[in-house]
């Protein structure tokens, strides 16, 4: 389910559909959260970042960014494998986004 919604959520962001687009990276993330998958959980909110940032909702990308770092923060000495998944995953323009904060955590300047 989590690559449908994924897959779905990349569909209506080509499309422009911002606010079916959430919704689906919504469905991913709840899902991610209930399973513990912390790579799904960061990818969700990164596409949820990205689609608000399309949508120039400027807080919401800011605050879906803010979570995804966190994530990285929790992962301890497991972060930099976490950024580099979710840019093997091709969602390199959002990660570089996140990363060109100077607050950034280490390993995601690393990115």
């Amino acid at each position: 389910m989590i690559t449908l919604h994924y897959t779905r959520a990349q569909a209506l962001l080509l499309k422009g559909d911002w606010d079916n687009s959430i919704a689906s990276a919504q469905a991913m993330l709840q899902i991610a959260v209930e399973t513990g998958d912390a790579f799904q959980e960061g990818l969700a909110l990164i596409q949820m970042g990205f689609t608000s940032y399309r949508a120039h909702r400027f807080a919401d990308a800011l605050e879906y960014a803010e979570r995804a770092r966190a994530l990285v923060d929790e992962a301890g000495n497991d972060g930099p494998d976490l950024v580099s998944a979710w840019i093997a995953t091709k969602n390199a323009a959002a990660v570089a986004a996140i990363a060109a904060d100077d607050s950034a955590p280490t390993p995601a300047r690393k990115a």
